[in-house]
Formats: structure tokens, C-alpha cells, sequence
């Protein structure tokens, strides 16, 4: 074919009739299409709004198990859940709504919604009306009410200045006060030499309690020691009183009413009349060991192995005493007692596990006795006393107790001498040593111990030096030299912080590693509200802005009993002193807070804080 030839067209002219049945099939579809759209969106609206219901109605049930958690009524808890519901976008007084508000059972809230208004675009096509449904039950446990639970977080301690002279410090601890007893003043002429004087210092203003130091008239021995009968707010202590040109000794027990600061009464349980003597400040001086309480009666050992009691109760001398167990009698030399020299020297005492153990030196040898106050008599397996040497070995018989390898108390311990450190089990029949604990301290004059767990804190004045002892296998565990030329130790509550205090009068602090309690750092203890149905439930600390603004920084961690981390650290500056408690298991007893506290240049934490941890059982939904 030319390219020139005329082309011809082969298409089919269209059919106007299957035009016109297609289009009617189009439309159908089309309808179909936008009626499915229609009810998915409707679908969605639907869904929408069974999920703000949903939301309200959860927080409606909360919000009125938490009226009935703090000890609101049923018809208090209704409104609660009313107001929640309108507070959340439900019109409580819509015909179209129907809302049920039950309270079936203990402390649970049961919120149940229906909206018969749901609105349909395209479904009302198909569907007459459509209702959404949702309810939502909230409980709180068994501990309705809510309370709060004080708190102190008090500046820690440094060294503070006791102001007094003399020696024979051993700090107790009472409360936020600190109480001693010196031994005798520095001057030594034999007026002013027997004087000596109780001591307070606050912890909270590292000061000298108003009104002290407090003059006694009397002498303790050099071990001098004081305790705190917690139920009446006291202080007592050994105190011995010579009189008529010291041919008589009195010996008995002080007590110091902490409320008044004033003396509440001076007790003597023994009286010794002497003949004229050489003129010698030791000729009439009869020891009595320190003061232990054992309930509410105090008790110590005399010179002539006689147990003194005193009740605290009746302020009265306690019946049948003095007492002598027929088992000590053969320890006793009148002669040493009544005659020119002054053994038997110092007694020392300890108490475990409700039995008192005392030592007794005398010039025939050492010996460890073992007095019950249960019975009132020398322990029943402890038949005679345990007697180690064949003669008098030492001034200051200290005395200690003894754990194994594993850190369990397993004994007392002597030491009396130089080359050995005899123990008896508290049975009173086992006997071992502990020359391991002897090869790693110097005890010549050692005074008063502080055990801790398996460790033990000595003091040794002559040797200005404060001994850790691993009591499970005698090791040196380090030491502190110092002019502090200790006497004695007391802990600080809830924080590994030790106290010493000795012939220098100031107090020195350190830790279980021997280095000083850091400045900034401290500790409290928390205890959660306790329910009437006998479990705990915790809630929120809050801690004033007022008392937080001081701070540059003051970091806290929450730790449990075996001393895991549940909650920090956590800055109370940077969180507005809020400390949220409320996920703690109930099952914990309480809750030790470790803080660490920076001020500004220049500034000084120098006064307690009290706050209150406030706790409100927190609802949950049931499943």
C-alpha cells in the first residue's frame, strides 16, 4: 500500500443500550461502598466513646474506694464517684445515661455506665440504636484511714567539745542526748579529786545540754558507766560516797530525771565502817561495778561478792537483797576487803541475753561469775565461778564477749593479763581462748568495749588508740590513734556511726572502717502506718521546701532491711521534697533513709528536722 492510501477505521460504534444498564450497577456500588464506610466510622465512634466511658468510670471507682479507704461513708463515696464521673465529660444528670453506683462488698466500688446516645451517621440505615456499656470495680484492703508517721533527719555528728574534766568517760545514748560520767576531775588534792561531774551533750546542736555539766558528790571507778531506763526517762549509775574522813563507804545507786535535770534520788545498798588507817585516798576505797538494768530492777557486784538490785518501779531495795550465791562464797577475802590495800579492784560487767556476768579480781586469782535475774541466783549452769590464774594478775579486770566463726556469741572472755585471753561458754563448763584476738591488740588497760555484730571496738587509754577487732578470728580489722585516750563508745541510731569519748572530753566519730563519720551524711528510719487488721501499708513523705531550700543538694536512697536499694537516689532538692513510698511492698517492716546533704559555702545544718511520712491506702482496680 502507497503511503499515500486512505486509511480506513475498523472500531465498533459504542451501544448505547449496555450503557445504560451499566450505570445502575455503579451507583449500587457506590452506595454499598459509602454505606461501609459509613459504619466503620460509626464503629469508631462507638469505640471512642466505650473508652472515655471506660477512663471515667475507672477513675470514678478509684476515687470512691479511696473515699471508703479513708473512712468515708456510702453515700459519701457515691458523690465522689458523681463528681469524678462529671469532672471526666459524663453528664451525670443526662435521661440518656444510666449509671449504677454499688458498693457490694468490704471497700469495693463498682461504677457501672451505659449511654443509649451514641451517635450514628450511617448505621441508623441498618440499626434501630445502639448502647455502650462499661463498669469498672476499685478496692482498697482492710485498713481504712489514713495517719502519719513522724520523722527526724538531724544533722550529723562531728567532734563536739563535753567540757568537763577528769576521765572515765563511756557515752549512752538517749534519744538525741548523749549522757557520761567522769571518774574524778584533774585536780587530784583529796577534797576536789573525788568529785565528779554528769554530762549531757545534745547531738542535734553539738552542745552541752542546758544546765550541764552537773556536779555528783562521790567516785565511780575508772570504768564509769551509765544507763537509760527508757520508761521513766532516767539516768542511773554506781555511785560510792565516803564519809568521816573516809572511815565510812557508802555504795548504792544515783538516778538523774532527764525531764528536770535534777536528781531523783540517791540509793545506798551498803555501808562499811573502818577504823582509823593509814593516811591513804585508797584505804577505804570499795569498788562496785557498773550499773546494769534488767527490766525495771538495776543491778551490780560489790567488793564483799554481793549482788545489788534496786527496783525502779517502787524505788525500793529489791526483796532479799543483798544477796551472796553460796556458790561465790569461797571467792571472798574479808581481809582483802578491810584491809590496807584496795583489791578487789573494779569489777566488770556484761549483759547477754538477760544474765549479767561479772569479774572479780582478787590477790588468789581472777574468776568470771554468772548471776540469773530470772532466778535471783548464780546461773543454774554456771554452778561455780570460773576462776583462771593463781594470783592476782590485773587492776581492771575487762571483761568481753566472745562470737565464733560464723559471728554468734559463743562465750565471755578475761583479760587480765598480758600473754592470754581465758574465756568460758555461757554454760559456764566449755572453756577455750582467744590469744588470736591477744596477738592483735595491746589490752593492757583497755577499757570498755562496743560490739558490734562480729566486730568489737576497743579502747586503750594508755595507748591513745581505738582497736577494731574481728571477733569471728581475732584479726585486726584497723585503729585510730588520737589524744582522744579513749574510755568508752555508744552507735548512733540507724547509721554505721560510732561514738567515742575519752580523757581529752571530746567526742570523736568513726566508722566500721575506722575513718571518720563523713560530714553531710546521715540516716533516719521510716515506719509505715500500721493497719487494725494487722498489716502496714506505706504512702508519701514530704519533706518542707522550707527546710529543702537551705540544701545545695541533699541526696537520699531508701533501703529495706537487708539493705537493698527500693527508691533513689533521689535528690529532694530537684523533687520538691517529695519522697513517693506508695509502690512498697506492705511486707516490709520499715525503711532506713541514707541522705547525704551539701549547704552553701559559708552555711551550717545545725538543727533537727521533723517531718511526717503520710499514708493513705492507694485503691486498685480489680481484674
Amino acid at each position: 500500500m502507497s503511503p499515500n492510501a486512505e486509511h480506513r477505521d475498523v472500531r465498533r460504534p459504542i451501544d448505547t443500550d449496555e450503557r445504560g444498564q451499566a450505570m445502575p450497577i455503579v451507583v449500587m456500588l457506590g452506595l454499598v461502598l459509602l454505606l461501609a464506610v459509613g459504619i466503620a466510622v460509626d464503629i469508631g465512634s462507638w469505640y471512642n466513646r466505650a473508652s472515655d466511658i471506660q477512663r471515667a468510670a475507672d477513675v470514678a471507682a478509684l476515687a470512691g474506694a479511696q473515699v471508703r479507704g479513708t473512712g468515708g461513708t456510702e453515700a459519701e463515696a457515691a458523690a465522689e464517684v458523681r463528681a469524678v464521673l462529671a469532672a471526666n465529660g459524663i453528664d451525670v444528670s443526662s435521661p440518656e445515661l444510666v449509671i449504677q453506683i454499688s458498693q457490694p462488698l468490704g471497700n469495693d466500688v463498682n461504677v457501672a455506665i451505659t449511654d443509649g446516645t451514641v451517635p450514628m451517621y450511617f448505621a441508623g440505615i441498618v440499626l434501630d440504636d445502639v448502647q455502650v456499656s462499661r463498669e469498672s470495680t476499685a478496692t482498697v484492703g482492710g485498713c481504712l484511714g489514713s495517719c502519719e508517721t513522724p520523722f527526724v533527719l538531724q544533722p550529723p555528728v562531728t567532734r563536739i567539745p563535753v567540757n568537763s574534766q577528769g576521765d572515765g568517760f563511756t557515752p549512752t545514748l538517749a534519744g538525741n542526748e548523749v549522757y557520761t560520767l567522769n571518774h574524778h576531775t584533774d585536780s587530784w588534792n583529796d577534797n576536789a579529786w573525788w568529785a565528779k561531774e554528769l554530762v549531757c551533750v545534745d547531738l542535734v546542736t553539738e552542745a552541752m545540754c542546758e544546765g550541764y555539766p552537773q556536779a555528783v558528790d562521790g567516785v565511780t571507778a575508772d570504768y564509769t558507766q551509765v544507763s537509760h531506763y527508757i520508761p521513766e526517762q532516767q539516768i542511773w549509775f554506781t555511785v560510792q560516797k565516803y564519809t568521816n574522813s573516809r572511815t565510812r563507804t557508802e555504795l548504792g545507786f544515783e538516778c538523774h530525771d532527764m525531764a528536770t535535770n535534777t536528781s531523783c534520788g540517791r540509793f545506798v545498798k551498803r555501808v562499811w565502817n573502818y577504823g582509823p588507817r593509814a593516811d591513804s585516798r585508797w584505804d577505804r576505797y570499795t569498788w562496785g561495778s557498773q550499773a546494769k538494768i534488767v527490766g525495771d530492777r538495776i543491778f551490780m557486784i560489790d567488793g564483799e561478792v554481793s549482788i545489788l538490785c534496786h527496783d525502779m518501779r517502787t524505788d525500793s531495795n529489791c526483796a532479799g537483797y543483798p544477796k551472796e550465791p553460796a556458790q561465790w562464797q569461797h571467792i571472798e577475802n574479808r581481809e582483802l576487803v578491810t584491809g590496807r590495800t584496795n583489791w578487789p579492784k573494779e569489777p566488770d560487767v556484761e549483759l547477754h541475753d538477760g544474765k549479767l556476768y561479772f569479774s572479780y579480781s582478787t590477790e588468789q586469782g581472777d574468776y568470771l561469775m554468772c548471776f540469773d535475774p530470772a532466778i535471783d541466783n548464780a546461773c543454774s549452769t554456771f554452778n561455780n565461778a570460773a576462776r583462771f590464774h593463781n594470783n592476782w594478775a590485773s587492776s581492771h579486770p575487762h571483761i568481753f564477749i566472745s562470737t565464733d566463726s560464723n559471728g554468734t556469741p559463743n562465750g565471755i572472755c578475761l583479760n587480765a593479763r598480758e600473754n592470754e585471753i581465758p574465756c568460758v561458754g555461757f554454760n559456764g563448763n566449755s572453756s577455750f581462748n582467744r590469744n588470736d584476738i591477744r596477738a592483735n591488740y595491746p589490752f593492757s588497760w583497755s577499757t570498755h568495749e562496743l560490739r558490734h555484730g562480729h566486730l568489737a571496738f576497743f579502747g586503750g587509754y594508755r595507748y591513745d588508740t581505738t582497736t577494731c577487732i574481728d571477733l569471728r578470728d581475732g584479726s585486726n580489722c584497723g585503729e585510730i590513734q588520737d589524744n582522744h585516750r579513749p574510755y568508752g563508745y555508744t552507735k548512733l541510731p540507724e547509721i554505721e556511726c560510732f561514738i567515742g569519748l575519752g580523757h581529752n572530753s571530746i567526742f570523736f566519730t568513726f566508722t566500721t572502717t575506722m575513718d571518720p563519720c563523713p560530714t553531710g551524711k546521715g540516716a533516719t528510719r521510716l515506719f509505715p502506718c500500721d493497719c487494725a487488721n494487722g498489716g502496714v501499708f506505706w504512702g508519701t513523705a514530704e519533706v518542707d521546701q522550707a527546710f529543702i531550700d537551705q540544701f545545695d543538694t541533699f541526696v537520699i536512697e531508701i533501703l529495706d532491711p537487708n539493705g537493698n536499694v527500693v527508691l533513689g537516689p533521689l535528690d529532694l532538692v530537684q523533687s520538691g521534697g517529695t519522697i513517693d513510698l506508695t509502690d512498697i511492698s506492705p511486707n516490709i517492716p520499715y525503711l532506713d533513709i541514707r541522705f547525704e546533704a551539701e549547704v552553701p559555702l559559708g552555711q551550717v545544718w545545725d538543727e533537727k528536722y521533723t517531718s511526717t511520712l503520710t499514708v493513705t491506702e492507694r485503691p486498685t482496680l480489680r481484674n
